[in-house]
């Protein structure tokens, strides 16, 4: 089984890499193998990459790194998103290279341009973001979410985001839905007008 890190390069410099590091050691400590360490990922940055965004991804496995690359980052153009319910078990509490349960459930977006996944009767995540919903002008997050991302982690931490459970109703009350992750921080999170969502 392989695991991946994706991480954010900006003007050469990686962020949240503390968090990242602390996710890898916890998947490590799960699964019972050594905590590799991760290169100098500035030094191993392309020089044509290091102005401007940069998206890094690490393979990782219990024979260590396998794989570290580095390609310009665009963000996604999302202007809508459908509801889609996720079998009860659907677990992706790691993270995973192989993406097919969640890949299984983006078939279903059909017009809609990514998905925001309901298990349990409560939202999670999108198929490649942590949600943010602002309701009363604070802004809420999924208390359980498909997979623990590094963002939200340190929006949690920084006590800018409240876990809370999030139901379908939530959505339509919400001023807006905010799609974060490693890649989407801070002004580069997607954000997404309730009126966008097929429900």
């Amino acid at each position: 089984m392989c695991y991946i890190e994706t991480i954010r390069i900006e003007d050469g410099l990686p962020y949240l890499l503390a968090l990242h590091q602390e996710r890898m050691s916890r998947t490590c400590d799960e699964k019972g193998f050594p905590l590799p360490e991760i290169p100098c990922l500035t030094n191993l940055c392309p020089p044509e990459l290091m102005c401007g965004m940069t998206k890094c991804r690490i393979l990782y496995g219990k024979e260590g790194i396998s794989d570290v690359s580095f390609s310009p980052y665009t963000p996604r153009q999302i202007s809508s998103l459908r509801i889609v319910t996720a079998p009860a078990d659907l677990d992706y509490h790691l993270k995973q290279a192989d993406r097919s349960p969640l890949e299984a459930l983006l078939m279903q977006k059909g017009e809609a341009d990514e998905i925001i996944i309901l298990r349990n009767g409560l939202l999670t995540d999108t198929s490649y973001t942590n949600l943010l919903l602002r309701i009363g002008g604070e802004l809420l997050t999924p208390r359980v979410p498909l997979l623990e991302g590094v963002q939200r982690r340190y929006l949690l931490q920084s006590g800018q985001i409240r876990p809370a459970d999030l139901q379908i109703e939530d959505l339509k009350k919400a001023e807006e839905i905010l799609l974060v992750n490693g890649m989407l921080q801070g002004e580069h999170a997607i954000r997404i007008h309730p009126s966008q969502i097929i429900f």
